[in-house]
């Protein structure tokens, strides 16, 4: 009986102990491959608002047309903003001003302008994003791919991924945000895996049990 108890306590620890290890390295891989496909879809998602919004700044630039003091162009601009298809339930593109206002209107805020002009936005990716209007090398700045990747909280106090773009001719910043929450919030995709591990660990620490009552028998035999 001494040899079952061993090795079935040992076998459970051991697994147990590579249980936990496994589980955290497959968790760790798993948002490490989750954040490079949103970071990914956020980049796909910004370069198209900005290649719509360049088109619309072209336009008005012929037409010798300030976009921000003409009614139907920033009415034209919010409507790019505003189609947030791929970005989830919670996703969000908008664009800021020099000075970090609003220059669209949010999806979440109240109120007949909803935030345009009135809300600053002072996250880290806004701050980096117009880190070149302030003095900084805006060139260096925004060909470093990695500096327009960022997990930040937004206005809403919300942790979000986001992505940024900088418009250099009008020294605007186009973002696009998913909500952390929405990608990583979901266990039903690390279910199956833990389930695999804790299978796992009952069957070595059986094996273990198999093991130790084996030896227990082989043991009372020489004995005997």
């Amino acid at each position: 009986m001494r040899f079952t108890v061993i090795f079935t306590i040992s076998f459970f620890t051991i697994a147990l102990l590579l249980g936990v290890i496994e589980s955290f390295y497959y968790q760790n891989s798993l948002e490490k491959i989750r954040t490079q496909d949103v970071f990914s879809h956020l980049e796909m998602v910004t370069k198209l608002k900005v290649k719509q919004i360049d088109q619309l700044l072209k336009e008005m630039k012929s037409k010798d047309i300030n976009i921000v003091l003409n009614k139907d162009a920033m009415s034209r601009l919010a409507k790019i903003t505003e189609n947030t298809e791929g970005l989830l339930d919670n996703g969000e593109v908008y664009v800021i001003n020099k000075n970090g206002y609003l220059l669209t209107p949010s999806r979440f805020l109240n109120g007949e302008n909803k935030g345009v002009l009135t809300q600053k936005m002072n996250n880290k990716s806004s701050l980096k994003c117009l880190s070149g209007v302030y003095g900084g090398d805006v060139d260096n700045v925004h060909n470093v791919e990695k500096e327009k990747v960022m997990i930040f909280e937004d206005y809403r106090g919300e942790k979000v991924l986001g992505y940024h773009e900088y418009l250099s001719e009008v020294k605007w910043c186009v973002v696009s945000k998913i909500d952390k929450s929405q990608i990583f919030g979901s266990g039903d995709k690390t279910s199956k895996p833990f389930a695999v591990i804790i299978l796992t660990i009952y069957a070595v620490a059986f094996v273990g049990f198999l093991f130790g009552r084996y030896l227990d028998k082989k043991y009372k035999l020489k004995k005997r």
